[in-house]
């Protein structure tokens, strides 16, 4: 038996591979294109195909012997305002699909990692200066295609989880980052773009920014929460919020840099609102929920995750 991870040659699906792999499952991986750039030597098979066809999961589900599926394939918010059908077509339909071929196949357990774009913009309590931790049940505003279609996701996902008696986990996740999002992520990845220019060596300027605080979830404790949640003795439908339990600044992320990088060229303008979207965006998820029912306990603090993400890049510049 195996795991299918949908998006498993991503930024964050490849170190979910990883991590299920460390964990003894047998994995397959369903993606667009067989890229194994993220992937490394990991032999893991890759299908290629799209999530949305009905036929493809069929036969992958099959023939591979599925009992659980992580459900991670996405495009990404840029992507997504350019192309609202595509986008709803693939980040909302796509779990549609998964969640009738999962119910034919006889598969009850499957993970989506939805995200913070679900709850869009947020006022006080929740922002700058109070940052009060965001719950599962706080309200729902998306801004944009691609939230929007990450919360119909999850309501659909919910009625149908109900209607089909499955289990189905959507765990939310905060503003996330990783090796590989510089390529594949645009602009979003900010952290990466600091990390991996500071790296190669090249001066980085950020206009401003440096005291705005958010929730920066790490790679690997993505994969953490998604195995977490495959395993969970849970039924039915739950939801969680999945973040690094801590605020951090890009001055926090320069100051863990410049220690791994002593030479680091980096300068970032005081204030807030790095990214330009108002500072509603940049707020702590409350994991208190994760933590006491998928035993989630994140371990990249600030130093950590920085000090991980260097050594992953001096690793493949040697190779």
């Amino acid at each position: 038996m195996s795991v299918l991870v949908t998006g498993g040659a991503g930024v964050i699906g490849s170190n979910v591979v990883r991590e299920l792999i460390s964990r003894g499952e047998e994995v397959v991986v369903a993606d667009l294109r067989e890229d194994r750039s993220l992937l490394g030597e990991i032999p893991v098979p890759i299908e290629c195909g799209d999530i949305c066809d009905q036929d493809f999961l069929k036969d992958v589900l099959h023939r591979r012997r599925v009992e659980k599926i992580m459900h991670l394939a996405a495009v990404m918010p840029d992507w997504a305002q350019a192309n609202p059908y595509e986008a709803a077509r693939i980040n909302t339909w796509g779990l549609m699909s998964v969640l009738e071929a999962a119910r034919r196949a006889g598969i009850s357990r499957v993970v989506f990692t939805s995200s913070k774009a679900a709850l869009g913009t947020l006022q006080a309590p929740y922002i700058h200066p109070d940052y009060q931790p965001v719950s599962e049940s706080a309200a729902t505003n998306p801004y944009d295609v691609y939230g929007s279609a990450k919360l119909a996701a999850e309501v659909l996902g919910k009625q149908l989880a109900e209607e089909f008696g499955m289990d189905l986990i959507v765990l939310r996740l905060a503003s996330t980052y990783g090796p590989g999002k510089t390529v594949r992520h645009g602009k979003v990845g900010i952290l990466s773009a600091i990390i991996e220019g500071a790296h190669r060596g090249e001066p980085v300027k950020i206009p401003t920014g440096a005291d705005q605080k958010n929730d920066f979830l790490y790679c690997k404790d993505i994969a953490q929460a998604v195995a977490k949640a495959g395993y969970a003795n849970l039924c039915g439908y739950h939801m969680f919020h999945i973040g690094s339990g801590r605020l951090a600044s890009l001055r926090d992320f320069v100051a863990a840099l410049q220690h791994q990088l002593p030479g680091a060229n980096i300068t970032i303008g005081d204030g807030l609102d790095y990214a330009g979207g108002g500072s509603r965006h940049y707020f702590l998820m409350d994991i208190q929920a994760a933590r006491t029912m998928l035993d989630y306990q994140p371990f990249y603090d600030v130093e950590r995750g920085v000090a991980d993400y260097v050594a992953n890049l001096r690793l493949h510049s040697r190779g």
